[in-house]
């Protein structure tokens, strides 16, 4: 039910900022994205899982290179298949321009305790297609999880991706 709110918080947010007629010398903000992201994996011990999440990124001011780094928070929430439920939160930094990717560090919440997790991604764009690699300990058992994630990004223009 969260996930279903902030979706719809960010599309608003989404149509509103695309409306807007300001010019980006009067615009402090340098732009971003929110992304509505599903997932299906593996992890190392065979149990297949489907995550659903948000991220929420915005881009580092960086000169004249051609690819945007960018700083994001991403929550999700996944279910194994046997029904276990396990919430994520990560600070990402992704760095996109025709090949992307990135990496990240947060917690994941799984069996009522915390546990930090460390995650990768990689894609190539325009495709909605990317590959990602994570892991987390529990109880000294290192687990690490692979998958294919359909992504879906809302780009919030600001003043970085004028010319």
């Amino acid at each position: 039910m969260i996930i279903r709110k902030t979706v719809l918080l960010l599309s608003i947010i989404t149509v509103i900022e695309g409306q807007n007629e300001c010019r980006p010398c009067n615009s402090s903000f340098p732009g971003g994205y929110v992304t509505i992201s599903y997932q299906i994996g593996k992890n190392s011990n065979e149990q297949r899982f489907r995550d659903l999440q948000v991220s929420f990124a915005v881009v580092i001011p960086h000169g004249e290179l051609p690819v945007f780094p960018f700083l994001g928070l991403t929550y999700g929430s996944r279910k194994m298949k046997d029904g276990t439920k396990q919430r994520y939160g990560d600070l990402q930094l992704n760095l996109v321009s025709i090949v992307a990717g990135g990496f990240g560090i947060g917690v994941i919440s799984s069996g009522g305790s915390m546990h930090k997790r460390k995650k990768s991604w990689a894609g190539i764009l325009p495709l909605p297609v990317i590959l990602t690699k994570d892991s987390f300990s529990i109880e000294g058992e290192r687990l690490s999880s692979k998958g294919i994630m359909l992504s879906f990004p809302m780009p919030i223009f600001g003043f970085a991706f004028f010319p």
